[in-house]
């Protein structure tokens, strides 16, 4: 396979960080190539269904958080 292509940006990925970079730089009008390793888009992003893990650490009692 031959292939020849040039992009300003390449995302290694699809997960959120991956399209919030790639959205941003293609709005801001860069050509941008996106890549995934697996037969699914969204990398862990995907695969944690959305749900976020966020801990207050004992040290941090009392700082603001």
């Amino acid at each position: 396979m031959t292939w020849h292509g040039t992009y300003e940006l390449v995302v290694a990925g699809t997960g959120a960080a991956a399209f919030a970079a790639a959205v941003t730089a293609a709005h801001e009008g860069m050509t941008v190539l996106m890549l995934e390793s697996t037969d699914r888009w969204g990398g862990s992003t995907a695969m944690s269904g959305g749900g976020l893990a966020a801990q207050q650490p004992s040290d941090a009692t009392g700082s603001g958080w």
